[in-house]
Formats: structure tokens, C-alpha cells, sequence
């Protein structure tokens, strides 16, 4: 990233291709973004019993925690926690209060993305269907009611969210600098969906901090290949691995379907004897799980790499118990700069177990163009480069 910035200003792309972020005319509004530092201070301070009450909503920490953070284990110390979800996961599973959630087509919300160059947009979420269960409620009627306990007298014009959001957004038609009567510029939002300020970008900053990248464990004959983590473009970080159709979408690059698996280099799998479907135990320093070995050409041959998203323990009955949870192998090692888990510095080994399952997948067998030479290939070294060029 550091190299790219730099390239941009040398070229002179600052302010022109490449703009910084404009400013927000509602500060309240701005994404915060987590880290793994904020959630190690909560895991220690759960630990120590600072934490009186804990509040979950979005999140599922006790799934995406490395093994070396114990959150599980800490939250247990908290008195009282409550979890606001729309299906049991392993979080809510430790949680004493559980309040299910509206979905985003049955509820009223506002989004805002991380980074708007172009003047900021504040997209409203509108409900697509009639609530399934009635006595459900969204995140937001849930904090209002709350906000009326507390508060009575100035919240008591609001017999639901959605009236608290129209009036909120209608105050602010100086701010959007909207002249429209106050029904017009509220039918104009819901109908294209967002309301737009054209604020001014940042200036962006040339100076480039000083970097200091974090020391990966070294390859050892005991752990000789590097791991890699990889994010599912349709599972993500596993939140809705819930839904069936999702399990059932083929994998991009794999097409795998309803499970884990390990990718390793067809030649690295032939020098140890590997062939697809043989199940792996996949060892770091931290702990181990296993997984169907899948033989993919576009990764190096020092590097295996698992897909995230599988591996719950506790998400429903198509989720439960379908692939590993690779968070769980993760060494404890961090950037030096950001504080973060360095998600790429865990080295590994494999081991054979003797068993072997067939790897479901949509793309049929493996071998390349199953056998009937569809397309001639010649490799670097066969061909005459310099004669051709």
C-alpha cells in the first residue's frame, strides 16, 4: 500500500485520479472500524472482570478469535451480556439475554461506506416485506425503547424508529441543502435511496510513515509451508453460512461445495504423496485441523491456503459442523505498525492421516481437460524464446 501511494504522488495523481476522503457533515454517522487490538483490551478487561455488561450486535467474536485469544473463556466473566442477532451463533450462545432481529428486508437502517471521496452518501435501508414473526423487533426500535426508559420526555414523539429516522433526516435538509417541503425530500430519499451531501475531499497527506512490517515465523523443516488464510468471495467471513444455497454455490476458484479444504500445488502434492480427497492435518504452532487435500496450480509450492467461513460450532443446522474454522491455527504474531494479526505470517506442516474423501465440487474431476488434450500446451523451457522474439 505504501509502495502504491507513493508511485500515485510521483506520477501526480493526488487529487486528480486519487482523492482523499471528504469530510463528514455528521460526525455521529462515520463507519468505526474495529481491530484486533480494541478486541484484545476487551478480552483482557472481560477477563480481569472490569466488564459488567456486554453488548453484541454484528458480530461473532467467539468464532473469528484465534485460539491464543480467549474470548470465549473471558466473556464467560461478564455478569450480563445480551446479544441482538438473527440467528444463534456461538457468540449469542454465551450471551444470558438473546433478542432476535428484524432482517435487512423487514427493518428501516442506515448505511454509510468507509470511504466516500465524492462527497458522502447516506443510503437508507428500506424494508423489502411484511415481518415474518410481528413480535420481532429491529436494531433500532430495541435502542429507541431503551432511549424512552431513560429518557421519556425526549424521545416520546417517536412511536417507532422508522418516525425517529424521518424526522432525524429531515432536520438535516439545511445540512443536504435541500429546499423541498419536508414529505417531498423524505419521498425523494426513500425513493432513490440515499441522501447526498457534495462535501470537499481531505487533502491528502505525501509523507509516507515509517513501515514496519511484521517478522513471519521462518520455514522449518518442522512447519515448511507458509498459510494462507484466504476470504470466500460469497462466504465471507462466515456470518451467513447458514443459508443452504449459499453452501450449495460453488467455491470461485474451486467450485468445492459444503465444506473445507486445503489447496496445495500439484507438485508439491506429488513429492508427498497427496492426491485430492486425502484428508490433511494442517499443524502450526498454535493448534491443527484437518481438512480434504484440493490440488490447485495457482498457488507457490511452499504455500497451502484455506478458505475462511466454515467451521461452526454453533450456527444453525447447515452450518453446524460443516468444514474448520482455519482462525483457530493462527500464530499470535502482529504488525508493527497497525497493531493488527498479521493473518499471513502463520507457518505450517502437513500430515498425511491415511483416510481420504471425495471432494464435492461442480467442476468434475480435476485433471486437466480430463484427459482428451482439447488444447496443446509447450512449457517455457521447451520453446525457442529467444528465436521467437
Amino acid at each position: 500500500a505504501a509502495a502504491v501511494q507513493l508511485l500515485n504522488v510521483i506520477l501526480g495523481n493526488r487529487g486528480k485520479t486519487m482523492e482523499g476522503q471528504s469530510e463528514h457533515p455528521f460526525p455521529q454517522l462515520t463507519p468505526t472500524l474495529g481491530s484486533y487490538q480494541a478486541l484484545a483490551e476487551l478480552n483482557q478487561k472481560m477477563a480481569a472482570g472490569q466488564t459488567q455488561a456486554l453488548l453484541i450486535y454484528g458480530t461473532n467474536p467467539v468464532f473469528t478469535a484465534p485460539s491464543h485469544l480467549p474470548f470465549a473463556e473471558s466473556m464467560s466473566k461478564v455478569p450480563f451480556k445480551v446479544a441482538f442477532v438473527t440467528h444463534m451463533d456461538e457468540t449469542a450462545g454465551q450471551c444470558d439475554l438473546i433478542l432476535p432481529l428484524l432482517s435487512a428486508l423487514e427493518d428501516f437502517g442506515t448505511h454509510v461506506a468507509e470511504y466516500q471521496p465524492n462527497g458522502v452518501e447516506v443510503m437508507l435501508q428500506q424494508p423489502l416485506m411484511e415481518k415474518l414473526y410481528p413480535e420481532s423487533k429491529g436494531y433500532g426500535d430495541i435502542l429507541l425503547e431503551v432511549l424512552k426508559k431513560r429518557n421519556p420526555e425526549a424521545y416520546a414523539a417517536f412511536p417507532d424508529y422508522y418516525s425517529y429516522l424521518k424526522t432525524a433526516m429531515v432536520k438535516a435538509k439545511p445540512v443536504f441543502k435541500v429546499s423541498d417541503s419536508d414529505d417531498h425530500f423524505w419521498e425523494d430519499a426513500l425513493r432513490n435511496g440515499l441522501v447526498k451531501w457534495d462535501g470537499k475531499p481531505t487533502t491528502l497527506e505525501a509523507k509516507l510513515p515509517a513501515l514496519t512490517m511484521p517478522k513471519p515465523a521462518e520455514l522449518t523443516t518442522d512447519y515448511p509451508f507458509y498459510f494462507v488464510p484466504s476470504i470466500r468471495a460469497d462466504m465471507r467471513d462466515g456470518r451467513h453460512a447458514y443459508l443452504p444455497w449459499l453452501q450449495e454455490s460453488p467455491e470461485t476458484m474451486t467450485t468445492v461445495v459444503w465444506d473445507s479444504w486445503v489447496e496445495i500445488h500439484p507438485k508439491t502434492a506429488e513429492a508427498m504423496q497427496i492426491k485430492e480427497g486425502d484428508i490433511l492435518q494442517i499443524q502450526s504452532a498454535t493448534g491443527s485441523v484437518r481438512a480434504k487435500a484440493y490440488l490447485f496450480p495457482g498457488i507457490q509450492p511452499d504455500t497451502v491456503s484455506m478458505p475462511l467461513g466454515q467451521g461452526h460450532t454453533q450456527l444453525g443446522r447447515f452450518a453446524t459442523g460443516v468444514g474448520v474454522n482455519p482462525y483457530k491455527i493462527l500464530d499470535p504474531i502482529f504488525d508493527g505498525h497497525t497493531g493488527e494479526l498479521a493473518m499471513h505470517a502463520t507457518r505450517v506442516a502437513l500430515r498425511k492421516t491415511g483416510e481420504h474423501q471425495m471432494v464435492v465440487k461442480d467442476e468434475g474431476p480435476t485433471t486437466l481437460q480430463n484427459g482428451q488434450k482439447l488444447v496443446a500446451t509447450l512449457s517455457a523451457d521447451q520453446a525457442k524464446l529467444s528465436k521467437e522474439i
